[in-house]
Parts: C-alpha cells; structure tokens; sequence
C-alpha cells in the first residue's frame, strides 16, 4: 500500500508540474487549422475515430497503449503498406523545377505583382547561396498589420511600399529533400495545412512541390494500378 500510494503521489506531482492531462483528450486537426467542425481529411477515408474507439471498446482486457499511441501505430502501418504499393516514387519525380522566388530585400509590391501575375500563393525566399531562408504567401500579406493606407497594390494589403519580404516572411520553412518519398508528402500537404514544400538537394533550393503536383502523381499512380 505504501508502495501504490508513493507512485500515486509521485504520478500526480509530475503531472502537475507538466501540466499534461491524462487521458490525452482527442484533437481534431481539421478544427487546429481550419477552425471549423469538419473531421480531418485523412479519417473521411478508412478508419476514424470513432471505428478506433468501437475496436477498443471489443477488446476484451485492459490495453496498455494510450488511444493516440495506437492510432499512431496504425497510421504508420497503413503509410509504410501504401509506400510499399506505391514504389519508389521521389520528390524529385514530381517537383516543379522553373520556380519564381524573393529575396530577403524583395518588396511586398513586387512580391505581390509576382504572385497575382504568375496565379501563384506562395513564393520561396532565396539568398545569394540559393539557401531558403524563408517563404511568403498573399495569406501571410494580407494578416500583415496595416502600416499605411495609400492606392494600388500596396494601399490594398495595407504595407509600406518599401517593406520587404525579411519583415513579414514565414521561418522556419518546412521542407523536404529531393529523395523524399511521395507518401511522405502527403500529410504534409493534407494534414499541416501547407500549400507547397520546398525541395532542397544538399541544402540548395532545386523546386517546388505544391498540392497540384501531389494529385497528378497520385492520379498517375492510381491509373498505373488500374491498368
């Protein structure tokens, strides 16, 4: 008895000096980004969690393995099964290679022309070694605080015609290497929230991999099995 309550106390004092409840509550990234009650995208396909809860709940004894941790074991049963399936398709098989980009001392107004001109969101910020340093989107312009009021493209987001993208461009980058594999990119183009990832070759910026790009090789793929 002695024993059980010492490791009781002991549970608790490091509980509260974390501050992490348990059991883990259940966090629905669809609502982290998007703020909104849809469920993610990666559960309208396959298991969710309420088919995860309903095998729990058949399960007849205790199991030691919180919720999340078996669904994480799941998910990367299912990612390792499709990578599998899918070959060896690389991130250097996908990319788009003619990328436009900034620099850190680009304007917002040029910035912008850039992107309204060329139907694009984001735009890769370079430096003299070809290294990313950052990344921008017409997202990140628009939140900018507004600074002055004036007319044309620069009046409409609400930015100093000589501010540049080092002021408000979005670090650190997340990106991946040009031997990435494809279902690697998918939950972070489906699930993060992100628009395009950067692909580096020994650290050097070489391209672009947006979502248009993952559902063409996807689509690609998919006929490849039909057939």
């Amino acid at each position: 008895m002695l024993n059980a309550m010492t490791l009781l106390g002991c549970a608790l004092v490091i509980n509260n000096l974390t501050g992490m409840r348990y059991p883990k509550a259940h966090i629905n990234p669809a609502a982290e980004i998007n703020h909104t009650r849809d469920i993610p995208s990666f559960e309208r396909v396959g298991f969710n969690s309420d088919d995860l809860d309903a095998a729990l709940a058949e399960v007849d004894g205790f199991v030691d393995v919180t919720r999340e941790d078996l669904e994480s074991i799941i998910r990367s049963t299912e990612k390792h099964a499709l990578r599998r399936s899918m070959g060896d398709i690389q991130a250097s098989q996908i990319m788009s290679k003619d990328v436009l980009s900034g620099t850190p001392q680009t304007t917002i107004k040029d910035a912008v022309r850039i992107l309204m001109h060329h139907h694009i969101k984001t735009l890769p910020v370079l430096n003299e070694e070809k290294h990313i340093v950052g990344i921008i989107s017409l997202t990140d312009i628009i939140k900018h605080p507004v600074t002055r009021r004036g007319s044309g493209l620069s009046g409409v987001f609400g930015v100093k015609k000589k501010t540049v993208l080092k002021d408000i461009m979005h670090v650190p980058v997340t990106c991946v290497t040009t031997t990435t594999h494809i279902v690697e990119l998918i939950p972070l183009l489906s699930t993060q929230g992100l628009h395009c990832i950067p692909v580096l070759h020994n650290d050097v910026f070489v391209g672009v991999i947006t979502q248009t790009d993952l559902i063409a090789a996807l689509h690609r793929d998919l006929i490849v099995h039909l057939h």
